[in-house]
């Protein structure tokens, strides 16, 4: 079974998430309310994790890459998420409105980590040629 975490986001928190997921190998659905966010994220994802390559942190910049997907409804990249990571600027800023904002406090109340996907996955954080050492 696949992890799936859902990034609420695509600004530069929600880039970082997003790589630390897709570096843990979880498919990671990427949602912005703003379609330019999304086309930007695509080419920093991948020029970052190539950098990161480049540097001995990961393994495989395109494999990591591969794990993320963007969506432009906020209820289709919550499907099947294990985990809802929120990286967003308030509604009334971003320009989301009243039913952003309600979408938001619902997946707040809703959605949390599967400790059984956790617990599979191992530790998030940890850059894969770090393991084992």
């Amino acid at each position: 079974m696949e992890c799936i975490a859902a990034i609420i986001g695509a600004g530069l928190i929600g880039r970082a998430w997003a790589m630390v997921f897709a570096r843990a190998g979880w498919r990671v659905q990427l949602y912005d309310n703003a379609p330019t966010q999304l086309d930007m994220a695509r080419g920093h994802i991948l020029t970052s994790l190539t950098e990161q390559q480049e540097a001995g942190l990961i393994d495989d910049a395109g494999r990591a890459a591969a794990h993320v997907f963007v969506f432009g409804r906020i209820e289709d990249a919550v499907t099947g998420a294990d985990w809802v990571q929120e990286s967003r600027s308030s509604p009334k800023r971003s320009g989301g409105g009243p039913a952003a904002s309600s979408r938001i406090r619902s997946i707040r109340r809703t959605w949390f980590p599967s400790s059984s996907c956790a617990a599979r996955r191992g530790p998030v954080l940890r850059p894969s040629s770090a393991r084992g050492r």
